[in-house]
């Protein structure tokens, strides 16, 4: 439990904490100049632990991939995502559903293919996406 993560959510600030906006930017491990996402949702699926949390965390989570999204940051949408699939199996999934993230995934797939199909890393990225959300193909 790390619980200056936990007081973050607990202030409100799940999206900030997942994007690693300012101050809520953890380094990762081995990419010190890429966020720590998968400690992010990984402590948000244990702080998500009642109904009213998981509300919170799901809400937090989807508008977290929206505001990536929509500022073109197709690979760290996808990293979020990937971080969830690789939590929710250690873990249980904090999601009250899926269904919108999937939704949300193949839209932003579909409005991207272009850049996608020119990048060996983005589709790498996809295909790891997969392995967790076969929904997505």
């Amino acid at each position: 439990m790390n619980k200056k993560l936990f007081y973050r959510f607990d202030q409100g600030r799940v999206l900030p904490s997942l994007i690693g906006l300012g101050a809520d930017f953890i380094p990762d491990d081995m990419y010190r100049e890429q966020h720590n996402r998968l400690l992010v949702v990984r402590q948000l699926s244990i702080w998500a632990n009642t109904k009213e949390k998981k509300i919170i965390a799901t809400r937090g989570f989807l508008k977290s991939f929206d505001v990536l999204a929509l500022k073109g940051e197709l690979a760290s949408a996808l990293r979020l995502v990937l971080s969830y699939g690789l939590v929710k199996r250690e873990y249980n999934s904090f999601l009250l559903s899926e269904v919108d993230l999937i939704k949300k995934v193949k839209y932003l797939i579909d409005r991207n293919a272009q850049t996608i199909c020119s990048d060996d890393s983005l589709r790498t990225l996809i295909l790891s996406l997969e392995e967790y959300f076969p929904s997505i193909r």
